[in-house]
C-alpha cells in the first residue's frame, strides 16, 4: 500500500502547481481526508476530591471484536483514544491506590467525541467500581451541527422502499429536494428511488455523499453513486453546519454511510417486504370506456423486496466478515389521461356518411385548406391535402368511440423495475497495531417504462412506445450499475499517534434508451428526412408536440438516449496525534474523476398548432392542430444533440488540519483549516468549447473558443482556483449537569458546475437547428453536421452556416469567466440540555452562500428600456423592433441565443432549529425536530435554466426571493 501511495503521489504532483506544491508535500505521507466511520472517546481522570490523577491506564475494548486500545492520562488528567470504529465499548481506568473504574457499555457513533470521565475511589486496584450502560447523549467536545441515523433506527424505522435517503431527510434542517431534481428518480439520469436531500435551504447538488468516509459522488449530475442496503448500514451520520475540517466539498449536507462489520458472534437477517394491488382501492377517476379495455381496470402494483445478511468471525478476535444481498421487483401501473383525436377524425368510423381520416364533421370548429385558406367542404380534409407522414403519425393513436369533441384516453401502462444490491466486507487485525478492512458494494437496476399509448404497427414497423405524453416522461429502458471497491488501513505508532490510509475505486454507469431505439421509424414513415441517420442516437421516432389542442405527444421522449460513465480513483489518509490537551488531526486527499456524458435532447422536435389549418396564416379563425398534422404542416422545429461522448477529467485535492483543544474541564475549542483545489474540467481530445460574451476579447473575436486551438488552453481558459482556504472555529462549553452551549463559524467551497449547462458542449461538438417558419413533414431537415464555431461575418459566418437558424446562432453551454467555486459561510449557536439520556436542543443556524451558479436562459435578450441601466431609450418602445436594446446585437448580429452560466448567484438561509433526541437506551429511541426557516435566493437548481430567472438580464436583484428549496416549517418525529 505504501508503494501504491508513493506511485500515486508522483502522478498527483503533475497537476499541482505553485504554492500548493509545498503544502501538499507536507501531507503526502497521509494522502487522505476522511475517517471511515470512526469516533473518539475522551475524558479526564480525577479522585474523589476532583484532583487530577496522572498516568492512569485507560483501556477501551470493543465488545463485538474484543479489540482493545490503551491510553494514559496526562499531567492534566486528560486522555484520548482516537479512530475507534463505531460500536459498543467498555472503558476501564486503573491507577495505583484506587479502585478500578469500569464503564461496561459506551455506545459511540461516527464523528463522536464521547466523553467518559472517571472519578476514582480510594481502594485496591483489584476492586472495581462499575458504571452500567452509558449512551453518550450530549456532545461536549464538538461544534458540528447535524443528525445521526443510528443502527437501531436504520433497522427498525418503517422506510418506504427501504431507501435510507428518506431517513436522511429527517435530519434537522433537511428536507426532500424539488421533484424535478436530477437525482429524484423520475428522469433518465437516475431511475433509482430518490437521492435528493436539501439541507439548510441548499440545492441537493451541494451535498457530499460518503461511504465509509470515502467519496460517493457522481460528477456529471451530482447524485450518489452506491446506495447500500439498509441491512448493511451500521449508521448514517449527517453534518449540516460547521463541519470538521476533514469534511469538505459541500455546502449542504455531508452524508456519511457507515457499513457494518462482523464480530465474534454470528448475526444475520432474512426479510421479505410485500406490497400488492390486492390491498389497494381503484382510482375513482379510472372509469370504464367503450372501446378501451385499459380503462376501468385497477392498475397492477406488486413490489417485493427480499434478501438477507450475515456477519461473524472468520478467526475469532482477528478476522471478521459481513455480507448482504437485497433484491427488488416492482411492477407498477400508473393511470394517465391523455387527449386523443376522435374515431371520426382518425377515419375509424363513419360520421355523417363519410369514413375517412381527416373527417372533422363531428366538431363545430371550421378546418381550412392550408394552401388556399378556403374552408374544407363538410369539414373533411380533401384527400389531396392529406400528408403521408402526418397520417402515419396519426395512425399511432388508438380508437376510442362515443366521445366528441374531445376524447380522453385512460391508460395504466406498467413500469417494471428490478434491482439488486450487495455488499461484502472483511475486517482483519494483523496485530495490536494494524487493522485493515476491504469492502465491495454494487447496485444494479433495470427499469422499463412504457409509453402512454399502446404499441402500434404503422408503415410496416412496430412502434413500442407511440407517446411520451409530454416531456416530463421518458418511455424506454434504463440500465444502471454502481460499484465501489475500498481499502483502509490503520496503523498505531503509539497510543497518541495513529495513521490511517485508504484507497477506493468507484464507478457509476447509466444508459437510458427510448423504447423505439433501433427502429428507423421516420424513414419508414416517409419523413422528415435526415432524422434517422448514421449518427449515434438518431434511430427511433422524432417527437411531435401539439402547441394547442391538448393532444398527447407522439414520438420518442425528451433527452433520450442519455448515457453516463463515471469512474473515480481516490487515495486518502490521516494522521492523528494527541499532545497534552490537544488532539491534532491532519491529512490530504487526491481524487481523480473521469466521466463521460452523451445525450440527445431532440433528434427532431416538431411543434404543431392550429394556425396552419386556420382561415389565415397569422392565427386566423378556426383550425385544429391535429388537422395540421394530417396535412403535414408543422409550425416550428428544433434539434439539439451531441455528436460524440466526451471523456472529461478533473482532480480534487484536499488538505486539512484540525485541533480539538480541551482548554479546561468546561471548554473545548475546535480549530480547523481546510484547503481544496478543484481543477477545471478538461477533455481527453480537447472536446470543450466556450463563448463568454462578457469578455471583450472573446466578443471581438466572434468565434467560439475551442480547447487546445488558437491559444485556448485545455480547460477552455477556465482557471484553477488556488485561494480556497476554509477556516473553521468552533467551541463547546459545558455548564455542568448536562448543559452545553455550542457554536462556531466556518467556510466551505464546492464546485457547482454540474449538469448540462456547465459541460461546455458547444460547436463543433453539437449539431442543432431551429426552424421558426412553418414547414412540411415530408421535407428533409438539415443533416446533423457540426455547428460552426464562427459567429460573425468577419470570420466567414453567414446565414447559410451550419447551426444558423432564423433566430440566429444558438450557444447553449456558455460559462462566464472567471468561473468561481461556490462558497458557504456557516454559523451556529446551540444550547443543549441532557436529562436522563434525553437531549433537548434549541439554536440558531445561518448559511449565507455566494458564487452560486445561475443559468441565464438568454443573455442576448432585450434589456430594460427605461431607467438606470437601460439601453438608452427614454420612451416606451417595441423591444422586438429596437435593436439598440439587444446588448450584443452590434457585435453579434447573427447570434440569437446565449445560455450563460454565471457564478454570481447568492442565497441566504437562517433558521431556528429545535431538537429532541434519545439514542437507543432501555429499548427506546426517539428523535424529533422542528425548524422555522427562511431561505432566499436569486438562483435555481442545476440542470437547466433557472425558471423565471434572468427576465431582466442586467438586474439580478429582481430574481431574489423565496428559494425553490425553502420549507418554512418542517417538523419530524420518529421512534
Amino acid at each position: 500500500m505504501w508503494l501504491f501511495a508513493v506511485l500515486f503521489a508522483k502522478r498527483a504532483f503533475r497537476v499541482v502547481r505553485g504554492p500548493v506544491y509545498g503544502v501538499f508535500l507536507l501531507s503526502i505521507l497521509a494522502l487522505g481526508m476522511y475517517a471511515q466511520g470512526t469516533a473518539d472517546i475522551v475524558g479526564s481522570v480525577t479522585d474523589n476530591s476532583g484532583a487530577v490523577v496522572p498516568n492512569a491506564k485507560v483501556t477501551v475494548k470493543n465488545l463485538g471484536t474484543n479489540q482493545a486500545r490503551t491510553a494514559q492520562s496526562d499531567a492534566a488528567s486528560q486522555y484520548s483514544v482516537n479512530l475507534l470504529p463505531v460500536g459498543d465499548y467498555s472503558v476501564s481506568v486503573e491507577a495505583q491506590g484506587f479502585k478500578t473504574f469500569t464503564a461496561s457499555r459506551v455506545s459511540i457513533a461516527t464523528g463522536d467525541r464521547s466523553r467518559v470521565d472517571a472519578a476514582l475511589q480510594v481502594g485496591e486496584i483489584t476492586q472495581t467500581v462499575e458504571v452500567s450502560e452509558q449512551t453518550v447523549a450530549v456532545q461536549t467536545d464538538s461544534s458540528t451541527v447535524g443528525g445521526l441515523v443510528t443502527s437501531r433506527a436504520v433497522q427498525d424505522l418503517p422506510v418506504n422502499g427501504r431507501n435510507f435517503i428518506r431517513l436522511v431527510q429527517l435530519a434537522p434542517g433537511a428536507t426532500e429536494s424539488v421533484q424535478s431534481s436530477l437525482g429524484g428518480g423520475t428522469r433518465p439520469d437516475d431511475r433509482r428511488q430518490t437521492s435528493t436531500v436539501s439541507a439548510n435551504g441548499q440545492t441537493d447538488s451541494a451535498n457530499n455523499f460518503l461511504l465509509d468516509g470515502m467519496d460517493n459522488n457522481e460528477r456529471a449530475i451530482g447524485t450518489i453513486i452506491v446506495k447500500p442496503s439498509i441491512d448493511a448500514q451500521q449508521e448514517v451520520k449527517i453534518e449540516t453546519n460547521m463541519y470538521a475540517a476533514e469534511s469538505g466539498r459541500a455546502g449542504g449536507a455531508v452524508i456519511n454511510v457507515i457499513t457494518k462489520s462482523g464480530s465474534n458472534s454470528f448475526h444475520g437477517t432474512l426479510f421479505e417486504f410485500l406490497r400488492n394491488d390486492k390491498f389497494d382501492a381503484k382510482d375513482v377517476f379510472n372509469v370504464p370506456q367503450a372501446g378501451n379495455p385499459l380503462a376501468g381496470v385497477k392498475p397492477p402494483f406488486r413490489q417485493n423486496q427480499y434478501g438477507g445478511s450475515i456477519g461473524g468471525p472468520i478467526k475469532k478476535d482477528k478476522t471478521f466478515f459481513f455480507v448482504d444481498y437485497e433484491g427488488l421487483r416492482r411492477v407498477k401501473g400508473n393511470t394517465f389521461l391523455a387527449t386523443i383525436p376522435t374515431a371520426c377524425q382518425l377515419g375509424r368510423v363513419s360520421c355523417n356518411g363519410i369514413q375517412q381520416v381527416g373527417n372533422f364533421s363531428d366538431i363545430a370548429t371550421q378546418i381550412y385548406d392550408p394552401v388556399t385558406r378556403a374552408p374544407f367542404a363538410n369539414n373533411v380534409i380533401s384527400p389531396g391535402r392529406l400528408n403521408t407522414v402526418g397520417m402515419n403519425y396519426a395512425a399511432l393513436y388508438p380508437t376510442l368511440t362515443g366521445c366528441a369533441p374531445t376524447c380522453n384516453f385512460i391508460s395504466s401502462p406498467v413500469q417494471t423495475q428490478y434491482a439488486h444490491t450487495a455488499d461484502a466486507r472483511i475486517d482483519h487485525r494483523f496485530g495490536n497495531n494494524d487493522n485493515l478492512y476491504a469492502r465491495y458494494s454494487i447496485n444494479n437496476t433495470d427499469t422499463a417504462s412504457p409509453g402512454f399509448l399502446p404499441a402500434a404497427t404503422v408503415a410496416g414497423v412496430t412502434i413500442p412506445a407511440p407517446s411520451s405524453l409530454n416531456t416530463n416522461n421518458f418511455p424506454g429502458s434504463a440500465y444502471q450499475r454502481q460499484q465501489s471497491l475500498a481499502l483502509s488501513h490503520v496503523h498505531i505508532f503509539s497510543p497518541t499517534l495513529l495513521l490511517q490510509v485508504g484507497a477506493q475505486l468507484a464507478r457509476y454507469v447509466t444508459i437510458s434508451e427510448s423504447a423505439n431505439s433501433g427502429i428507423n421509424a421516420n424513414t419508414a414513415f416517409g419523413g422528415p428526412g435526415n432524422v434517422n441517420t448514421s449518427t449515434p442516437g438518431t434511430s427511433g421516432l422524432a417527437l411531435i408536440q401539439f402547441q394547442n389542442g391538448g393532444y398527447a405527444a407522439l414520438g420518442d421522449g425528451f433527452a433520450l438516449p442519455t448515457a453516463y460513465w463515471d469512474t473515480n480513483y481516490q487515495y486518502n489518509g490521516a494522521m492523528t496525534w494527541t499532545k497534552g490537551s490537544h488532539t491534532l488531526k491532519f491529512g490530504a486527499s487526491a481524487l481523480d474523476r473521469n466521466w463521460s456524458t452523451f445525450q440527445i435532447l431532440f433528434k427532431g422536435n416538431f411543434n404543431i398548432n392550429s394556425a396552419q389549418t386556420s382561415s389565415a396564416a397569422a392565427n386566423g379563425a378556426g383550425g385544429n392542430s391535429f388537422a395540421s398534422l394530417l396535412t403535414g404542416n408543422y409550425n416550428t422545429a428544433t434539434r439539439n444533440m451531441a455528436l460524440a461522448a466526451p471523456q472529461y477529467k478533473s482532480w480534487e485535492l484536499g488538505e486539512y488540519i484540525q485541533d480539538n483543544w480541551r482548554v479546561n474541564s468546561k471548554l473545548t475549542v475546535n480549530l480547523g483549516l481546510r484547503y481544496d483545489i478543484f481543477t477545471p474540467i478538461t477533455e481527453k481530445h480537447n472536446a470543450l468549447s466556450n463563448f463568454d460574451p462578457t469578455d471583450p476579447a472573446t466578443l471581438a473575436s466572434g468565434r467560439i473558443q475551442v480547447a487546445g486551438a488558437n491559444g485556448v488552453n485545455n480547460a477552455a481558459n477556465i482557471a484553477t482556483q488556488y485561494g480556497d482556504l476554509q477556516p473553521r472555529v468552533g467551541f463547546a462549553y459545558s455548564f455542568g449537569r448536562g448543559t452545553v452551549l455550542r457554536g462556531g463559524f466556518g467556510t466551505s467551497f464546492w464546485p457547482n458546475n454540474v449538469a448540462s449547462p456547465a459541460n461546455l458542449k458547444n460547436a463543433p461538438m453539437v449539431a442543432t437547428f431551429t426552424i421558426n417558419t412553418p414547414g412540411s413533414l415530408s421535407a428533409s431537415v438539415p443533416a446533423p453536421v457540426a455547428n460552426s464555431v464562427c459567429l460573425t461575418a468577419a470570420c466567414g459566418a453567414s446565414t447559410s452556416s451550419n447551426g444558423y437558424t432564423p433566430s440566429g446562432f444558438s450557444i447553449n453551454a456558455a460559462t462566464q469567466l472567471p468561473y468561481q467555486n461556490t462558497s458557504v459561510y456557516m454559523a451556529n449557536l446551540l444550547l443543549e440540555k441532557e436529562y436522563k439520556g434525553n437531549v433537548v436542543g434549541v439554536g440558531f443556524v445561518a448559511e449565507p452562500v455566494r458564487n452560486l451558479g445561475r443559468v441565464i436562459p438568454n443573455i442576448a435578450t432585450n434589456v430594460p428600456t427605461l431607467g438606470p441601466g437601460g439601453c438608452g431609450v427614454t420612451t416606451a418602445v417595441n423591444l422586438g423592433q429596437n435593436q439598440n436594446c439587444l446588448p450584443y446585437y452590434s457585435a453579434l448580429p447573427l447570434v440569437g441565443t446565449i445560455q450563460l452560466l454565471k457564478t454570481d448567484g447568492i442565497a441566504n438561509y437562517k433558521a431556528l432549529q429545535m431538537t429532541f433526541q434519545r439514542r437507543y437506551s432501555r429499548g427506546l429511541s426517539i428523535a424529533s425536530n422542528y425548524t422555522w426557516a427562511k431561505a432566499l435566493s436569486d438562483s435555481g437548481g442545476p440542470g437547466g435554466a433557472c425558471q423565471g430567472c434572468g427576465t431582466v438580464t442586467n438586474d439580478a436583484g429582481r430574481d431574489y426571493g423565496p428559494s425553490d428549496y425553502m420549507v418554512k416549517h418542517p417538523f419530524y418525529l420518529h421512534r
